[in-house]
């Protein structure tokens, strides 16, 4: 629990801080509107099955379960675009050439389409990514395009209350995981 100098706090909220790319910070999670409440977490209690969590707790963690997850892929695919940043204007320019990119992209756009042509931007080797994370990429690309979509609808959403897709999620990782690793 939370200790407030008037003693223990009544309750603890469960809730997720994201900084975006943008710089844009969201707050998924319980029913106020961004900046009327102050949420603090202890996602160990949440673990530990001891512990007694109120009924929409529980449910939200279970909505949420696998946000972690989802978050850290999408943050894998921001670094394409940090790396096609830091490229020679002259590799940069062959890239937005041979995939018809426009000047002034968003960083999400540009890392879609880098993306979706990552296995050939590999392949031709104008950027050179290490093999683990270009497989990665391939691999859980999907992922990254289903918590890029749940971010971009959030920001676009001024109620904040963006429902996770939790259960696309799910499948994306069971079909995404190599046969040998087991699914909660």
């Amino acid at each position: 629990a939370v200790a407030t100098p008037a003693g223990p706090a009544p309750a603890i909220a469960i809730c997720f801080i994201a900084a975006e790319e943008n710089g844009a910070s969201s707050l998924t999670g319980g029913t106020s509107h961004y900046g009327e409440q102050t949420y603090l977490t202890d996602f160990g209690l949440v673990l530990d099955r001891s512990f007694d969590l109120a009924k929409d707790e529980k449910a939200f963690f279970e909505q949420t379960a696998l946000y972690d997850y989802g978050e850290i892929l999408l943050n894998l695919g921001h670094l394409v675009v940090s790396l096609y940043d830091s490229m020679a204007e002259s590799d940069k320019h062959s890239i937005m050439e041979k995939y018809d990119i426009q000047e002034g992209l968003s960083p999400p756009e540009l890392r879609n389409i880098l993306l979706n042509n990552i296995e050939q931007i590999q392949a031709d080797g104008i950027l050179r990514l290490n093999e683990a994370y270009d497989a990665s990429i391939v691999r859980y690309r999907s992922v990254i395009s289903l918590m890029h979509h749940f971010f971009a609808d959030m920001r676009q959403n001024p109620q904040k209350d963006t429902p996770f897709p939790q259960t696309a999620l799910r499948f994306l990782r069971k079909e995404a995981m190599p046969a040998s690793f087991s699914h909660r």
